[in-house]
């Protein structure tokens, strides 16, 4: 090989050389180029997550802030619970102590309490002075004669009414307690017998009597139906249990019997 190839491989060799040079300097670039991307996208990425951080914290303290905000009003309404629930115990204690008054002052004015008759765990039935209890009511035996209007006027001046028979129990009571006779409640309406309280008659515990326009003598009837030409109706002590109501008109006089509902006394 002489110089001129010699020199020939050289320039070759370095042209080979420089073309590698090249592709090295441009793999080179490229990797430049993408660790530039690549560091871009991480400050992208950083500051994204800077601004969430930054967004994050502005919604922590935001929300801190709507916790203090919202303790600040829950400690105020709880003052207020309390203050009102103080309020609430003051109003209630002054109101316990004005009704032990007025049951004490209730109490002394009224003398029937039988304590194992009239009282429970919860509450005690008072009469007033003089009334009899039975069955939750109270009952005003008097012997005056009145005529059933004055009776019952008399009954009303103490906030009371002409008695009205419920059932054969408080027949039973009344006519144990009479000493001869009393008005009853009961009164004529039309063609019925109406008790004072609007409801009709239904117990019809009417008695014998005598008929003394009878030609024999003795000669006792049954009232299935009271006479036609009285108006009220009064019980008589002496008849039978059932069979112990009657009837004579509005002139007619006989003692009142009251009876009023006994005054409920609350033991709480």
């Amino acid at each position: 090989m002489n110089q001129h190839d010699e020199d020939v491989a050289d320039l070759k060799n370095d042209n080979e050389h420089l073309k590698n040079q090249t592709e090295h300097l441009k793999n080179e670039n490229e990797h430049l180029k993408n660790l530039n991307e690549k560091s871009q996208n991480e400050t992208e990425k950083l500051s994204k997550k800077v601004e969430n951080l930054n967004e994050k914290s502005q919604n922590e303290i935001e929300k801190l802030s709507k916790k203090v905000e919202n303790l600040n009003e829950k400690s105020q309404n709880e003052t207020e619970k309390l203050s009102k629930t103080v309020e609430n115990l003051n109003e209630k204690s002054q109101k316990g102590t004005e009704n032990l008054n007025q049951t004490i002052q209730l109490i002394q004015k009224f003398s029937r309490f039988l304590f194992n008759e009239n009282c429970n765990d919860k509450e005690c039935l008072l009469c007033k002075i003089g009334w009899t209890f039975f069955s939750e009511s109270c009952y005003f035996f008097i012997n005056i004669y009145l005529t059933w209007e004055q009776s019952r006027q008399l009954c009303q001046i103490s906030s009371a009414d002409l008695v009205v028979v419920d059932n054969l129990q408080e027949q039973t009571f009344i006519q144990n307690h009479i000493n001869t006779r009393a008005w009853l409640g009961l009164r004529k309406v039309g063609s019925n017998w109406v008790w004072i309280d609007g409801r009709n008659d239904t117990l019809r515990f009417w008695s014998w009597y005598y008929d003394y326009n009878s030609y024999y003598p003795y000669n006792w009837y049954q009232l299935y139906y009271p006479r036609s030409n009285d108006s009220y109706a009064f019980m008589d002590q002496t008849g039978n249990l059932t069979a112990s109501w009657g009837t004579v008109p509005s002139y007619d006089i006989n003692p009142p019997l009251c009876e009023q509902k006994a005054f409920k006394v609350s033991l709480n």
